[in-house]
């Protein structure tokens, strides 16, 4: 399989001409210039509080030392993201320090707005900032008693207590409970930026977690508690 290069999946959040920050692009660039061992190497540690992809969802789902970082955006939206956690409390989108976009085979990690690890905390993560836009769209959410339509993407978001599910579709975003009409540039932006993304990993050899996997690993998550409560 021929290796992309990182330009042909740029960041659809970023301006023209930015560089995309990605985990994937970074990986792949140490490929290159290192030789497939310093990947073997680590992966397994740059995916613990990172945007990328991991084979060990156990140990990415625990980290328990992603403490919310303090937002430094507080105030200035609309109103509180906040959508149901699985559990029934209030799950705010600020404090996801990931989410994982889970296909019908891969789940994907990106890095969310309170991840603290220093190379994803810019303002060109795209984990970040697609949290920061399904926050936006949280704040439009609506009561919805009908059946959902079917959903293209499921994004299941972490932090250090519990997590939350949004359901994406080509013209809408729900909670489960409330629905929120969106405009096809909006889906656009996000789908391009989840399948370059799967794209990008499969054709440079970084195979993610089966979503059976990552299931597996939040099914335990949730079974043990907060990873912080033991």
């Amino acid at each position: 399989m021929t290796a992309s290069s990182p330009a042909d999946f740029p960041n659809p959040w970023s301006a023209p001409g930015a560089t995309p920050t990605d985990e994937s692009s970074q990986i792949a660039s140490d490929r290159s210039a290192t030789g497939p061992g310093k990947h073997d190497e680590e992966l397994a540690e740059r995916d613990v509080g990172n945007e990328g992809s991991s084979n060990d969802t156990a140990a990415v789902l625990d980290s328990s030392d992603e403490a919310p970082s303090d937002d430094e955006d507080a105030g200035t939206r609309p109103c509180d993201p906040i959508v149901p956690a699985h559990d029934g409390s209030a799950f705010d989108l600020r404090s996801a320090h990931s989410f994982v976009e889970a296909g019908e085979q891969w789940a994907i990690r990106y890095a969310g707005p309170a991840s603290r690890n220093p190379n994803f905390a810019g303002s060109n993560n795209s984990g970040k900032q697609t949290v920061e836009r399904l926050s936006d769209m949280v704040c439009d959410l609506l009561p919805w008693t009908d059946d959902l339509p079917e959903a293209r993407y499921r994004l299941v978001l972490l932090n250090t207590e519990s997590d939350a599910t949004l359901w994406l579709g080509e013209h809408w975003l729900s909670d489960g409970e409330r629905l929120v009409p969106i405009d096809s540039d909006e889906y656009a932006r996000m789908a391009r930026l989840f399948e370059n993304r799967r794209a990008f990993d499969l054709a440079n050899g970084l195979e993610p977690t089966t979503t059976a996997q990552f299931e597996a690993d939040l099914a335990a998550r949730r079974a043990r508690g907060s990873p912080g409560g033991g």
